[in-house]
């Protein structure tokens, strides 16, 4: 064949996911000129908004790789004459970078635009000083006809196609019964049937906080070790630890799993799962979920329950570096899931700084199995000191010892005379019943 000179053209090609009728509505749905321009040499992605004027349109992302093709040109002449019809190619550059839109596109809902959380959202855009001044905040007093819930920056995390490899689960056999006087039925049966452990749960509907275990929750206690069962009478306050075993943390009748796991010797926490339903149930709802209540102590009732109320850590992810993989659909949203992974066997923490960090595949609670003889563990990873954080995205109040947070904390200004847990978030002044920072 023979050989032709590649031209020295350099270009960038967008595969648009979509039929294009108008090439400045297509330039506006991705941005701009401007966007387009910084995607290739900057940061590597690219917004398509197929709604531009919608501030509540979720964009598809899409990735700028390297690309090592060609752009041909391809004119088609006809003769008006003879009717014959020429076609020419001619390669007239390379095309060194390429966005795709691959990933799955995220959940829309489209909002009223006469809303004023709409209108006030688009003036906030536009930087429209006199339109933000004339916004008031409804409080929705009375019935409302609609519920008015914005919808939130991300309603999805995934962005490719999971590969699930469905399999046969290999416990699970397919049996013929035959019944009298009728034809046999196939029947799937599990030889290996998953043990489920018996706890008590305490709900909206419910009245009363369970006051002990029932029966069948008791009768896992001859398969437990006495000193399991020990310690976590001791942590809840059921009997007073002696002074030969004392623990970091002092008795109390609320603790989140985590809490719990980090307090007791390491040789005991795989049995923590079954001895917990011995002397606590799980309060589900509210501002003290999700954690353990000791039986019969109801923290909607009592005032000293505000110190164990459950806060939530979140971060905002930074921005993906140039050059990087593929395009994050969380850059620049809260994160509630911790982004900390800390190190096995260290006893210090990462540095409080939001990053593209993995979070331990079990909530921070670190590993080993601690000194000689199962003593408890230098692991921390339930508190918050305001300067290292191991990654726990539930933190109860009482574990947070940061001198500025603690000011706020220990002050009764603001406080309610009675729990709320219905609305823990509605008075925004005091932090002793709300669920969030």
């Amino acid at each position: 064949a023979p050989a032709t000179p590649l031209p020295r053209w350099r270009f960038h090609a967008i595969e648009f996911p979509g039929r294009v009728h108008s090439l400045a509505a297509a330039v506006h749905a991705l941005g701009g000129a401007a966007a387009i321009e910084h995607a290739g040499p900057g940061i590597g992605t690219l917004e398509l908004r197929f709604r531009p004027g919608d501030p509540f349109c979720h964009p598809v992302m899409g990735d700028v790789i390297g690309t090592s093709n060609l752009l041909m040109k391809v004119t088609k002449r006809r003769s008006r004459r003879t009717g014959r019809v020429e076609v020419k190619t001619e390669v007239v550059g390379a095309v060194a970078k390429t966005c795709r839109f691959r990933a799955i596109a995220d959940f829309q809902v489209i909002v009223d635009r006469n809303d004023p959380l709409f209108i006030v959202r688009r003036d906030i855009a536009q930087y429209n000083i006199h339109g933000m001044s004339q916004f008031e905040f409804s409080h929705d007093k009375g019935q409302v006809a609609e519920l008015r819930n914005m919808p939130p920056p991300v309603f999805s995390r995934i962005e490719w196609p999971l590969q699930y490899g469905y399999r046969e689960n290999t416990n699970v056999v397919r049996v013929m019964v035959q019944k009298t006087g009728q034809a046999p039925v196939l029947k799937l049966v599990n030889r290996q049937p998953s043990q489920k452990v018996p706890y008590l749960r305490f709900s909206k509907t419910d009245a009363e906080v369970p006051a002990g275990p029932t029966p069948a929750i008791l009768a896992v206690t001859a398969s437990l070790p006495a000193d399991a069962l020990q310690c976590l009478r001791e942590l809840f306050g059921l009997v007073t630890p002696p002074t030969t075993n004392t623990y970091r943390t002092a008795p109390r009748p609320v603790w989140t799993r985590l809490a719990l796991h980090n307090t007791l010797p390491a040789r005991l926490r795989r049995h923590l799962k079954y001895v917990v339903p011995q002397v606590a149930y799980a309060f589900t709802f509210g501002a003290w979920k999700p954690t353990w209540v000791r039986y019969g102590y109801d923290p909607r009732r009592e005032r000293a329950a505000r110190m164990y109320q459950v806060v939530r850590m979140r971060f905002v992810k930074e921005r993906a570096a140039a050059g990087g993989g593929r395009a994050k659909r969380l850059v620049g949203v809260e994160d509630a899931v911790g982004l900390v992974k800390r190190a096995k066997g260290k006893t210090s923490g990462a540095a409080l700084t939001p990053g593209g960090m993995d979070v331990d595949e079990e909530g921070g609670g670190g590993g080993g199995e601690g000194g000689a003889g199962g003593g408890l563990e230098e692991d921390d990873s339930h508190r918050f000191d305001g300067v290292w954080w191991k990654g726990a995205a539930g933190i109860q109040i009482c574990d947070i010892s940061d001198p500025d947070v603690v000011k706020i904390i220990k002050s009764n200004r603001g406080l309610r005379k009675t729990s709320d847990v219905r609305q823990p978030c509605s008075n925004p002044r005091p932090l002793a019943l709300s669920d969030t920072f």
